[in-house]
């Protein structure tokens, strides 16, 4: 397969992907603007977007968003249930130290905070880090299980 082609053929299959990663749109919008005479640099660079996840989240006070963040992985996940647990596990980060600037304030709660997350498995995860699957994620991400998960 020629560069051109393998480079037109992987940011079309991008392209239908922002459709339902949107965190990827700017990026992919980016390498499409190099279709009419892509290189070999920018071949390499059109699969460094499919290399590593993206983790975002956001937090609500209520009704009301009060933080949010969305940014590449610091390594590449081996599976979408890694990457969506390392996400909880920076979620869960946020939600502490907001609780504790919160307390801080003399604001206190009511409830719980709760996380969603949309993957089933990490979900699970979180409720049981102690999975025999789970060797290979770092001890850093299972904090995400102090938070209670639906």
């Amino acid at each position: 397969m020629t560069v051109p082609h393998e480079y037109r053929s992987l940011v079309g299959a991008l392209q239908y992907l922002s459709i339902i990663r949107p965190d990827i749109t700017y990026v992919v919008n980016s390498a499409s603007q190099f279709m009419h005479s892509p290189t070999k640099l920018h071949l390499i660079a059109a699969k460094r977007i499919c290399r590593r996840s993206t983790s975002c989240y956001r937090v609500f006070f209520g009704p009301n968003l009060v933080s949010w963040s969305s940014k590449k992985q610091p390594t590449v996940s081996r599976s979408s249930t890694e990457a969506e647990y390392r996400a909880l596990a920076s979620a869960a980060i946020e939600v502490t130290w907001i609780q504790h600037l919160l307390k801080d304030l003399q604001v206190y709660f009511f409830a719980a905070p709760q996380a969603y997350c949309d993957n089933i498995v990490a979900t699970y995860l979180a409720h049981n880090p102690m999975h025999s699957r789970t060797k290979h994620i770092s001890i850093n991400y299972h904090f995400a299980m102090q938070i209670p998960c639906t």
